[in-house]
């Protein structure tokens, strides 16, 4: 196999092209492999981690196992199966030489998220501050590192891939300091929760809901005794109210048949005050309790609310809010609904 050939699959990809290969078929060239490995500043938690990959074969044998590796960090394969086998995890990931050598000389790649050094040692904060703190000043030095490369990037944007690539990492990585957080939270909380729990079951079902239980029935036979009161009182309002109007329509045919006689004006109509039943109340141990009404509509007739509600000028943000619920659901369920469009949005995950 000519050299040519021996690095074919490599200069393909970094021609931007997706070069086919077969398991057990590794080909020269470097890369970089993605992996999981444990972040001592994440507290035992993996942490997705890349290194880089060089790949090559001594010798003219293209059947024999002279496959050799060389990687920036971590385990090295000598064989031929477990170099055939990081082949396949890195070979979408094609790299330069000269990033690779930058990498193997101690540099980072160009998307690698910086390490932040915050006083004491990379990731390592001062012994004196709380968890808290700590992450805190994770979060303070990372943020200020980031402010400061995107500072210096055209009109604070990306304009390269690489560039693109570095601004997703930090987002990742602030996205880690979001779980380190809450994953130290829930830990801390774990024993108040438990220790609400246990006080909840002491005093809530055994004690507090035997009471509110007792409550509602005794209140209820109360509330039978006040709602026929109630309707007792608005029944004799209701009597007294038409005696009164009874009285005032009589006076006023009568001063109407006097005017009338006197060829005078008709009088005003008498005006009834009319009595308004007061609600009943029960209960002298320091509170009453008593009954409300409470008006309330209800639909008869759906196509004429939404008629109606539709043909606002500016129909209610709720009505908008739930019919857009409502239009995404059924639609997406493949119901074409009249009115409606589709429009696409992006969003990065």
């Amino acid at each position: 196999m000519t050299e040519q050939d021996e690095w074919a699959f490599w200069r393909e990809a970094r021609a931007g092209g997706k070069p086919l290969t077969t398991p057990g078929t590794p080909h020269s060239g470097f890369f970089r492999s993605y992996f999981w490995t444990a972040d001592g500043a994440a507290e035992g938690k993996r942490v997705k981690a890349s290194r880089g990959v060089s790949i090559w074969r001594d010798g003219d044998d293209r059947h024999g196992d002279d496959w050799q590796c060389l990687v920036t960090s971590g385990y090295c394969p000598n064989n031929r199966i477990d170099i055939d086998e990081l082949f396949a995890s890195c070979c979408n990931h094609s790299i330069s030489r000269e990033e690779f050598m930058r990498v193997l000389n101690g540099g980072r790649f160009d998307d690698d998220v910086p390490i932040i050094d915050i006083g004491t040692g990379h990731n390592n904060p001062p012994d004196d501050l709380t968890p808290d703190q700590a992450l805190a000043a994770e979060i303070s030095a990372m943020e200020a590192q980031c402010r400061a490369w995107l500072k210096g990037l055209p009109n604070g944007t990306p304009q390269t891939k690489a560039e693109a690539n570095l601004c997703a990492n930090y987002a990742i990585k602030f996205g880690e300091f979001e779980k380190r957080a809450s994953d130290a939270h829930k830990i801390e909380k774990a024993p108040f929760l438990e220790s609400g729990r246990l006080v909840d079951a002491k005093w809530f079902a055994p004690v507090r809901d035997i009471a509110a239980g007792l409550k509602a029935k005794i209140k209820a036979i109360g509330d039978g005794w006040l709602t026929r009161e109630n309707a007792r009182l608005a029944e004799e309002a209701r009597k007294v109210n038409e005696a009164a109007r009874a009285a005032a329509a009589e006076a006023d045919r009568k001063a109407r048949e006097e005017a009338d006689k006197a060829g005078a004006a008709p009088p005003p109509k008498t005006v009834v005050q009319e009595v308004v039943a007061e609600r009943t109340k029960i209960g002298t141990a320091g509170r009453s309790i008593s009954q409300r009404s409470k008006k309330e509509w209800v639909i008869e007739d759906m196509p004429a609310v939404s008629a109606y509600f539709a043909g606002l000028e500016t129909p209610p943000a709720e009505l908008i809010e739930v019919l857009t619920k409502l239009a995404n659901k059924v639609c997406a369920a493949g119901v074409s609904v009249p009115g409606t469009k589709a429009v696409t949005t992006t969003s990065s995950v």
